[in-house]
C-alpha cells in the first residue's frame, strides 16, 4: 500500500565503536522544525527483531549525518542498501567518498547535495 509518496531517500551515516563507516539508504526521514532544526528518522528492526548497525551506531554514540541524494548517487545509495557485515565500510564499498564531518563524528558524504550532521536529542 502507498499512502504517502514519493518519499525523499536520504543515506544515513553513522560510526561503530571502532571507527568503522556505516551507511544505509532511508526513507522514513522528516524535518519536524527549523527553530530548532528538528529532524526525526523511523528505523525498523531486522526481520529476526534485532536493532539494525545504524541503531546500535546511533544509541551508543548520539549522533548522525542525514544526506540527501540525488540521481548522481542513486546507484551508489542502492548499493548501501544490501545487507553487508557490520565491519564492511558502506561508504567505501559503494564507491562513495566520506570527508571528515564538523560538529559529528560520523563522516559526510563527499558528494551529497545537502548533508545534516544530527545529534540525538
Amino acid at each position: 500500500m502507498r499512502l504517502v509518496g514519493p518519499r525523499p531517500i536520504a543515506l544515513v551515516t553513522t560510526t561503530d565503536e571502532q571507527g568503522c563507516k556505516n551507511a544505509v539508504p532511508m526513507s522514513f526521514i522528516s524535518v519536524f522544525s527549523h527553530d530548532p532544526p528538528l529532524l526525526i528518522l523511523g528505523i525498523q528492526t531486522r526481520a529476526s527483531g534485532n536493532s539494525k548497525d545504524t541503531v546500535a551506531n546511533i544509541r551508543r554514540s548520539g549522533e548522525f549525518v542525514v544526506h540527501m541524494v540525488d540521481m548522481a548517487i542513486a546507484k551508489e545509495m542502492i548499493f548501501t542498501g544490501i545487507n553487508l557485515p557490520s565491519d564492511v565500510d558502506e561508504i567505501q564499498a559503494s564507491g562513495l567518498t566520506s570527508v571528515s564531518s564538523v560538529k559529528v563524528a560520523p563522516p559526510r558524504i563527499q558528494v551529497s547535495p545537502c548533508a545534516m550532521e544530527c545529534r540525538v536529542l
